[in-house]
């Protein structure tokens, strides 16, 4: 909960990128990352106030599949009720 009574709550949301080469694993996450607005707006009936980038990573390979793994998290900010 951001402030107790604000009306405000955050979570935490996480893209996970699976790529076959981490060079494209790089280009889909900064992808991720761009496509992400930083502006208020309406999400269904969810009135969001911000969405921040928050922590990256960490990078695994799975090399049984040959998949090179990451995340992004983001900090969602919205009206709670």
């Amino acid at each position: 909960m951001v402030g107790a009574g604000s009306g405000l709550a955050q979570s935490r949301i996480q893209v996970t990128v699976h790529a076959t080469t981490y060079p494209v694993l790089r280009q889909a996450l900064d992808l991720v990352r761009a496509a992400v607005p930083r502006r208020p707006g309406t999400v269904g009936a969810v009135a969001v106030v911000h969405v921040l980038p928050d922590t990256e990573g960490p990078d695994f390979t799975d090399a049984n599949a040959k998949l090179y793994i990451g995340s992004q998290d983001f900090a969602v900010t919205f009206v709670d009720g």
